[in-house]
C-alpha cells in the first residue's frame, strides 16, 4: 500500500510531539482529520512487534454522534487507505487496518468508534482497554469523557507481556470554541502539564478595508475544492466566519450543547 500524505507545518510539530494530550484548533476544511488520523498510524507504528512480528494497537475513536462518526470520521479513514481497512458496522463500529511495514513486521490497528451521546455511553468505554485514542470535533463533546474516562482507559493495550503501549495518547481536535467551554479553560488557562495545544493559521483574514479574503498561508488549500471558503463566507454570520473560518475564539451558534 502506498500513500502520499502530504503533511503541514503545525502537523509537522504535532506529530513529533509526544505530550500525554494533544489538542489542535483550526477551521473547517483544514485538513485537521486528515492529520490525527495519521497521529495514530505513526503512534501505531511505534508499538514493539511480538513474537510474530505484529505490532498490535488499538485506538478509540470519538465523536458525538453515530451519523456523524459512519458519514465523516469513518469515511475518511476509508478514503485514505480503501481496501486495507475493513469496518464492521456493530456497536462500537470496529475498524481494522493490517498491513506490512519495510522492516518487516506486521502492522494491526484495531479502532472502536463510539459516539458518545450522553454520560451513560461515555461510561461504556469504563470496560474496555485502549492503546490511545482521538476525540474527533472536540468543540461537540463533554469534558468528563476527555478528561477522566480516557485517561483511565489509555494506556492500557497491549499489555505489558506482550511489550506495551508505546507513548499511548490522547489527541483531541477542535473548532474554535468559546471562551466559556471547557477547552478554552484547558488551553489557555489551566494549561494542565503534558497538555499540548496547537492553532492552525485562519482560513480567512480581513484585508486593509476590513474585508474577508482567503490567506494565503491556510492549511490544506491545494486539496479543496475551487470555490470552498468563497461559498461558505457568502452564507456565514459575522459569528461563524470568526470561529469556523478565521479560527478565533468566540460564541458558536451551532453543534451539540456542553451543557444541557
Amino acid at each position: 500500500m502506498e500513500i502520499t500524505y502530504k503533511v503541514s507545518p503545525t502537523f509537522v510539530k504535532f506529530h513529533a510531539d509526544e505530550s500525554r494530550y494533544k489538542f489542535v484548533m483550526g477551521p473547517v476544511g483544514s485538513g485537521k482529520s486528515t492529520g490525527c488520523i495519521f497521529d495514530l498510524l505513526f503512534n501505531a507504528m511505534k508499538q514493539r512487534p511480538d513474537v510474530d512480528g505484529i505490532r498490535h494497537s488499538r485506538y478509540a475513536v470519538i465523536r458525538a454522534t453515530y451519523p456523524q462518526l459512519r458519514s465523516s470520521t469513518i469515511k475518511t479513514f476509508v478514503e485514505w487507505f480503501k481496501d486495507k481497512f475493513s469496518v464492521v458496522y456493530s456497536t462500537p463500529i470496529i475498524g481494522r487496518l493490517k498491513y506490512d511495514l519495510a522492516d518487516g513486521t506486521k502492522l494491526d490497528m484495531e479502532i472502536m468508534f463510539v459516539a458518545i451521546e450522553d454520560e451513560t455511553t461515555a461510561e461504556k468505554l469504563r470496560s474496555w482497554e485502549f492503546t490511545g485514542a482521538w476525540v474527533n470535533e472536540a468543540h461537540e463533546v463533554p469534558e468528563y469523557l476527555v478528561g477522566p474516562i480516557l485517561a483511565q482507559r489509555t494506556n492500557r493495550f497491549p499489555a505489558n507481556r506482550a511489550g506495551g503501549p508505546v507513548c499511548p495518547q490522547i489527541i483531541v481536535d477542535f473548532n474554535a470554541v468559546s471562551t466559556d467551554h471547557w477547552i478554552y479553560r484547558w488551553a489557555e488557562e489551566d494549561k494542565p502539564a503534558n497538555c499540548s495545544f496547537y492553532k492552525q493559521p485562519g482560513a480567512v483574514i480581513k484585508d486593509s478595508n476590513g474585508n474577508y479574503i482567503i490567506n494565503t498561508e491556510a492549511e490544506n488549500l491545494e486539496f479543496l475544492n475551487k470555490g470552498y471558503y468563497e461559498n461558505i463566507l457568502a452564507i456565514s454570520s459575522p459569528e461563524v466566519i470568526n470561529t469556523d473560518l478565521m479560527n478565533n475564539y468566540g460564541e458558536r451558534k451551532a453543534g451539540k450543547a456542553v451543557y444541557k
